[in-house]
């Protein structure tokens, strides 16, 4: 079975990886937080029928949200109850290390929100994703599947390879 991915630097790169996901999802178990994440473009390198994977966050602690609001001068919440936080769903940009924990940059394109995304933090011991079939994946793995997917559209659009 591949390792759990730790540490806040992997946790981040997760994310990442899962740029352009939508955290479609999030139910609190116990101190777990699970996540069912639509992202097709990369679940479909794993098997063309897939639209998802799935990320279980382990002994979640610190779980907060700070919006960035649409208005001029409005200042920004911050939420902690994940039926608020992940209603609308989030869009995930991009993921970075902050101390002990992640920042997770997302958008929120929700017309009747009154803000366009924010910055999910949390502190997690580990992370586990399983695709649609109940296979896990661990970090190497998820590179691979998004480094061969960003190589074949930097093809089809006539840009060099990195």
């Amino acid at each position: 079975m591949p390792p759990e991915i730790t540490g806040p630097a992997d946790l981040a790169t997760l994310f990442s990886l899962l740029h352009d996901g939508v955290i479609a999802e999030a139910l609190r178990d116990g101190g777990d937080l699970a996540l069912r994440v639509d992202i097709r473009y990369l679940a479909q390198r794993i098997d063309p029928s897939f639209t998802s994977l799935r990320v279980r966050l382990r002994d979640v602690t610190g779980l907060a949200f700070e919006t960035w609001p649409k208005a001029d001068g409005a200042a920004p919440e911050t939420w902690r109850d994940v039926p608020q936080i992940f209603s609308p769903p989030l869009d995930i940009l991009e993921g970075a290390a902050a101390g002990d924990g992640v920042e997770v940059h997302c958008n929120q394109p929700a017309r009747e929100a009154p803000h366009c995304g924010g910055t999910l933090r949390l502190r997690a011991a580990a992370a586990t994703v399983v695709d649609e079939a109940g296979a896990r994946h661990d970090l190497a793995a998820l590179t691979a599947l998004a480094e061969g997917y960003w190589d074949d559209w930097r093809a089809r659009h006539g840009l060099p390879p990195r």
